[in-house]
């Protein structure tokens, strides 16, 4: 299934300077000369509260493209950080993202008391003996009120996007441009399925991670994933108990090997922001992260990595966590590099533990 809207440029963007409590008016870190009176636009928190992120309707440009009018008064602080310490800058700020299109797939009326929507699968199929994969491309297009709340398990997944099993898809398939609003289990979901393209996203609101990668090689580029709830206890399949549930994340890397990040930011998560094996330390990083920023959750990024003599954090923002800003819970040595954590209720909680051979 192929499907292109029109595109709104930038997709996202941050505040350029803080918007106080009772304003309407936005100043914006870049130009927006897509956006249109009318559009529906989301302010990420930046608080420690991940409900305090704020949806509003356009009504008026400046000139300029850098300011925007809101249709009503804004109810919490959204913080722009430009800031330089010594020799080094701290720029981060809340999260300002469209939320319209001329595509729009959407769960009915009833979905939103069932939290059953609808949901988009990508698998591979048998066809008179050969087996074929089945090929997504969306750009532009806005997901609404979809998922399955109960179902959330990687052979079982029901959610807006999922794909399971499809193996290597050499780019065929991508996510760009695209919207998700208001999903009531994980946003989108990569299980067994490796060599992706996600750019230029946005995830508000899902009940659950924004985004799940269970493959190798995904890329994920300019990507906003906003008020990430916790599914809770209502979730079906082995792969979301225990731990799985326990450190549910915005975005979940636990099983993603050679991601590539760029410009990837969790604004707002009920638990975790984001969860990681993290990058082995003896591999040349430089084109694996940068610019990944997490912020309001209560833990920022928890790295579990297994089967790793170093695991690596690199190029990473934390700030507004609640508990702490970085949690390793690991059996190998640890690694911070280009870290910077601001305005966290605690340090770093480092937990590296061995386990000892047994003797007969």
């Amino acid at each position: 299934m192929f499907l292109h809207g029109l595109r709104r440029l930038p997709p996202w963007t941050r505040l350029y300077k803080t918007a106080e409590v009772g304003t309407t008016q936005l100043r914006l870190e870049e130009q927006v000369g897509m956006w249109q009176v009318g559009d529906r636009v989301v302010v990420s928190t930046t608080s420690k509260d991940f409900r305090q992120s704020e949806v509003r309707t356009i009504v008026s440009l400046s000139d300029d493209r850098y300011t925007v009018e809101l249709d009503s008064k804004l109810k919490y602080t959204h913080v722009a950080y430009n800031d330089r310490y010594g020799a080094y800058n701290f720029i981060a700020g809340a999260e300002v993202a469209v939320l319209t299109s001329n595509i729009v797939i959407q769960g009915d009326d009833q979905s939103e008391q069932d939290k059953f929507g609808g949901r988009i699968l990508v698998s591979v199929a048998e066809i008179d003996g050969t087996y074929t994969v089945g090929q997504l491309r969306l750009s532009a297009v806005l997901l609404r009120q979809m998922g399955q709340s109960q179902y959330l398990s990687s052979t079982d997944a029901r959610l807006p996007v999922a794909f399971i099993n499809c193996g290597d898809l050499d780019r065929r398939s991508y996510i760009n441009y695209s919207m998700f609003e208001n999903s009531f289990s994980h946003a989108i979901g990569l299980y067994g399925t490796d060599n992706m393209d996600i750019r230029y996203a946005v995830i508000y609101k899902s009940a659950g991670s924004g985004l799940i990668v269970e493959g190798n090689g995904v890329l994920l580029s300019h990507v906003a994933i906003i008020e990430s709830g916790w599914s809770g206890s209502s979730t079906s399949g082995s792969n979301d108990g225990g731990l799985d549930l326990m450190i549910q994340s915005g975005l979940n890397l636990r099983r993603a090997t050679a991601a590539t990040l760029y410009d990837v930011v969790v604004g707002g998560a009920e638990r975790v922001c984001m969860v990681t094996s993290g990058l082995s330390c003896d591999t040349d990083p430089l084109n694996q992260w940068r610019y990944v920023v997490v912020h309001s959750c209560l833990v920022g990024v928890i790295n579990v990595a297994e089967n790793m003599n170093c695991t690596l954090v690199r190029d990473v923002i934390v700030y507004s966590t609640s508990e702490f800003p970085i949690y390793w819970h690991t059996m190998s040595s640890v690694r911070a590099d280009s870290v910077q954590l601001a305005d966290n209720t605690g340090g770093t909680l480092d937990l590296v533990y061995y386990q000892k051979e047994s003797r007969s």
